[in-house]
């Protein structure tokens, strides 16, 4: 298992990460010749959902310490206060510098629900954008942005904003191979 996937791994508390209920399944994934995968990228909108989230700045190589930590911290400020995650968890980035990137990591909840410390309730916006579902390591998932991007340019759409990913089932109960994140990235 890959150090991203351990961190998110890091997260499954009482069974947080059943999958996403919303989502379609699909997802993209290399074939067997080393062909790049091909993904299905569609207009959507997402609506409006409560989150406990941790923002901070850190580095490309830093990443899967501070995601392990972030949802180590907001699974366990979940379960202190007996509630749930509403879905799975995700990471918004503010910034993609790979030095010092701006970034969100959170847990979707029910309802408004106080903070603690560095964990803080806020909202994942509603809004118009555009998202595929990148199946395979997290590695990977460049080539998920590189699709969007290059569809987004075939169909007149103009990204901008902050960029999700939602992290769609649970890397220590799937196989690197079969992991699905969602990749989200608002339109104007």
């Amino acid at each position: 298992m890959g150090t991203i996937a351990k961190a998110v791994a890091a997260a499954v508390i009482m069974g947080a990460l059943g999958g996403c209920k919303s989502c379609p399944e699909g997802g993209a994934q290399a074939d067997g010749n080393g062909e790049p995968p091909a993904y299905e990228c569609a207009a959507i909108e997402m609506k409006a959902q409560h989150a406990l989230t941790i923002r901070l700045r850190t580095g490309m190589n830093d990443l899967s310490r501070a995601i392990g930590e972030s949802f180590g911290a907001i699974a366990r400020h979940l379960a202190a206060r007996k509630e749930m995650p509403a879905g799975p968890p995700f990471a918004a980035y503010y910034s993609k510098d790979g030095e010092d990137m701006d970034v969100e990591f959170g847990f979707p909840v029910s309802r408004k629900l106080p903070g603690s410390g560095n964990v803080k309730p806020g909202q994942c916006p509603a809004g118009k954008g555009i998202s595929c579902v990148h199946t395979g390591p997290y590695e990977g998932i460049p080539a998920a942005y590189e699709a969007l991007a290059g569809w987004a340019a075939k169909n007149g759409f103009k990204t901008g904003g902050v960029t999700y990913e939602i992290y769609l089932n649970d890397p220590s109960k799937t196989a690197p191979e079969d992991l699905k994140t969602r990749i989200f990235i608002p339109v104007e």
